[in-house]
């Protein structure tokens, strides 16, 4: 049975990866989140659809920077914020989130904030733009902090340790019936997923891979940006234009069987907040192969078929011929499988319930807490 509890929640876009935990929290609570962008966005992340939450697209103007978007907008939604009894803030780059949780404080909400960076990813690392960050993660009753790294950047910030719930980056179970592929002599199938931009080191997986592959192995890279011409130049220098394959675009809900056709994602990026494609890439029986830049490595790095890189060329050679001698076909059961979004959410719940409760609590010691 569903809850009264009322919560808004306010994050940019409507991620893939998000929506089945808007839905599990859906289910258990009156839910409305609002995107601050467009349904129409660069991303091409489309509408939720059949969701038990409703949601609105503020579609506030947003200036694009590289993979960044910023949204200089100032818009409240006082009535949404006055029904909710919880607020969660999905990040805090934007005049928008700050206004949100200074008035959620001010009217007495329980504030959820949420943080994904690490100290190595943080875009802003000027005195000014420190003091605003760790001023507003320590106005938040509960900050929820993805992995290890992220959980101790907010510490720096001078957030309390009581404040911090340490969770991971969820994403839906998959089912192993759909696991195809098993390995062939003298051949391994490669993947690359993510924007083609320069942090993510293409180029340098690329010049790896023209040195440590067989005749018979494939490099496919699936992705948009402005490095697309000068990496089909670098293929085509090197000749590997048999060997290695551009694709642009999969939707979202057919990335699963996708998935099924490769051995090995390689994510070698220079610098990453998380890096998801690993967690979708090990739930589908994948071996990963990951930069130690990434925030992700350090959450999968005990679990099976996971090789971590520094990212140097001879690095990502040795570990992906580790993984193309060592692969046996798709890992059944991976570990990965035990932080799904029913999981995350779960936590989550209980956290907020937990949160909520102990300061209606302190505002009420005599009364009644729902």
């Amino acid at each position: 049975m569903k809850s009264n509890l009322r919560i808004y929640w306010l994050t940019n876009l409507p991620a893939p990866y998000r929506i089945p935990i808007f839905h599990e929290v859906g289910n258990r609570y009156i839910l409305h989140v609002d995107f601050l962008l467009s349904n129409k966005n660069w991303r091409k992340w489309s509408s939720p659809h059949g969701e038990n939450f409703s949601f609105t697209f503020l579609s506030l103007k947003h200036l694009k920077i590289l993979d960044f978007e910023f949204v200089p907008g100032l818009r409240i939604r006082r009535n949404e914020l006055a029904k909710s009894q919880i607020v969660v803030i999905g990040s805090w780059e934007a005049p928008q989130y700050l206004w949100t949780a200074l008035v959620a404080k001010l009217t007495k909400k329980t504030l959820i904030l949420i943080y994904e960076s690490t100290l190595e990813s943080q875009r802003y690392t000027n005195r000014f733009i420190h003091l605003i960050r760790s001023s507003f993660f320590k106005k938040g009753d509960l900050v929820v902090a993805f992995g290890d790294e992220s959980r101790e950047a907010l510490l720096r910030m001078g957030v309390s340790q009581k404040k911090v719930l340490q969770l991971f980056n969820p994403i839906p179970r998959v089912s192993s019936d759909s696991f195809k592929v098993e390995p062939k002599a003298n051949s391994h199938r490669y993947l690359f997923v993510g924007q083609l931009i320069a942090r993510k080191n293409i180029d340098g997986l690329i010049s790896a891979f023209a040195e440590m592959r067989n005749q018979s192995d494939t490099l496919t890279i699936l992705g948009e940006g402005k490095m697309q011409r000068a990496l089909i130049e670098q293929v085509e220098t090197l000749q590997l234009v048999n060997q290695v394959e551009f694709i642009s675009h999969i939707e979202p809900s057919q990335m699963n069987t996708f998935y099924q056709g490769f051995c090995t994602l390689v994510l070698p990026s220079f610098r990453e907040v998380w890096g998801l494609v690993v967690n979708e890439a090990l739930a589908n029986g994948l071996h990963v192969v990951v930069s130690n830049k990434c925030g992700s490595a350090s959450f999968v790095q005990n679990m099976r078929g996971v090789y971590i890189t520094n990212n140097s060329k001879e690095s990502l050679v040795s570990q992906m011929k580790r993984s193309s001698e060592e692969f046996k076909g798709k890992i059944l059961n991976p570990e990965i499988w035990q932080y799904d979004t029913f999981a995350f959410s779960t936590k989550l719940v209980k956290a907020i319930e937990g949160v909520h409760k102990s300061l209606a609590r302190d505002k009420h010691p005599r009364g009644v807490v729902k």
